[in-house]
């Protein structure tokens, strides 16, 4: 499989690149708003977040799920 990172924040990015590393895993990490990824229609299989609802304004979530609904293939989770 092929893993995405996506994350505002320049910091958490750095962060969770070295965790991967240290755990041998390779995760392509992008920096990047959550509505507006700039991935291309239906690309992934599966669309997940952690801890994204505490940190979004109920102004940008509609956008996000939108986008999260945009990048998601037909059949996908």
């Amino acid at each position: 499989a092929r893993v995405h990172g996506l994350d505002i924040g320049a910091a958490l990015l750095r962060y969770a690149h070295l965790r991967a590393e240290s755990l041998g895993k390779r995760v392509h990490f992008h920096q990047r708003d959550a509505e507006r990824t700039g991935f291309p229609d239906a690309s992934f299989d599966l669309v997940t977040s952690s801890i994204l609802l505490h940190e979004t304004s109920t102004r940008a979530l509609p956008a996000i799920l939108a986008e999260c609904r945009r990048i998601l293939k037909p059949g996908g989770v």
